[in-house]
């Protein structure tokens, strides 16, 4: 007894170590994708609108970041749910046709009947669409198609554009990953649309927070991990930033200002001093004025969750 009681504890030591290595390799991972994330950003042609003058380059930047920031949450996702033994992440080599079929079958029936329905994928298709995210869950061979967006837009007509190519697509996903990436005997396929802010939670349309896949696929840690590696992206970003407008405002200052420029100034430094000249034609309190030049007033200025996702489509039975 004494023996098998120190085998439980050593085995048990065992997997805590190995617990800790996988999640150091797994912190190790994310910062090598925010570095990756990072660089190509900055690597990127970005359109500089002179609109903005010496902000020109900060906005160019920022506009830029959302892209960015966007694909780093769909491949953190990934590789967090790659993590995880009980699940299945499928990479696709091409995406899902979306064939006229399923097409035809949405516009006839409502998504919460067609259980039992798979259609063929190896037809002629116009169309295609690929989901930002494929899994298996393991436990119970459930497929999951989905689509991520770094945040979720109030316009209901493209939530539903869609969530019509999820839905065409999931109507023929079994067959397809048969096909392309020997995933068999699927049970029930199930699709949403995961929004990485949080402020978008409409079951009934399938939308759902990122997060609620945590609880949903089982993967502890997922919703704190995605946070940090956001608040990192976003502190670097502000340092990015920061760095661009100190690089303007020395340029700006050490180039030498033309006669033009000089003569502008002086121009606005008069209308300064005149504009702060009392009227003497008003009287007292009527001269009150900002340094702008505005009259204020006839008063003395002061001193100083459960979640459901989209009803399911059973694809396929044993």
């Amino acid at each position: 007894m004494k023996h098998a009681n120190n085998f439980k504890a050593h085995s048990d030591l065992v997997d805590h170590l190995a617990g800790i290595d996988s999640q150091l390799d797994l912190h190790e991972r994310l910062d090598q994708l925010l570095d990756e994330a990072f660089a190509e950003m900055l690597a990127s042609d970005r359109r500089i609108d002179p609109m903005f003058r010496s902000h020109a380059a900060a906005v160019a930047l920022s506009h830029h970041a959302y892209g960015c920031e966007a694909r780093l949450i769909e491949r953190a996702t990934v590789i967090l749910c790659e993590e995880q033994p009980h699940i299945q992440v499928v990479r696709l080599d091409r995406a899902i046709p979306l064939v006229e079929a399923a097409r035809e079958t949405l516009r006839g029936n409502d998504w919460s009947t067609l259980e039992g329905i798979r259609l063929q994928s190896r037809v002629f298709a116009e169309d295609s669409y690929m989901p930002d995210l494929v899994v298996v869950d393991r436990r119970n061979r459930d497929l999951f198609l989905f689509d991520i967006k770094r945040s979720v837009d109030n316009k209901s007509s493209r939530i539903r554009a869609l969530m019509e190519k999820l839905k065409a697509a999931a109507l023929v996903a079994p067959d397809w990953l048969a096909l392309r990436a020997k995933v068999h005997a699927v049970s029930c396929t199930r699709i949403a649309i995961l929004d990485a802010s949080g402020d978008v939670n409409e079951p009934q349309a399938g939308v759902m927070p990122l997060a609620r896949l945590e609880s949903l696929l089982g993967i502890p840690g997922l919703a704190a991990a995605l946070r940090a590696l956001r608040d990192k992206f976003s502190i670097r970003l502000e340092q990015e930033l920061d760095r661009l407008q100190a690089t303007t405002r020395s340029r700006a200052g050490s180039e030498p200002k033309s006669g033009a420029d000089l003569g502008a100034a002086g121009a606005r430094e008069q209308e300064v001093a005149e504009s702060e000249v009392p009227d003497q034609s008003a009287s007292g309190e009527e001269q009150l004025q900002t340094h702008s030049g505005r009259r204020v007033g006839f008063a003395t200025l002061p001193p100083g969750e459960d979640i459901d996702l989209i009803p399911p489509s059973r694809a396929a039975r044993h």
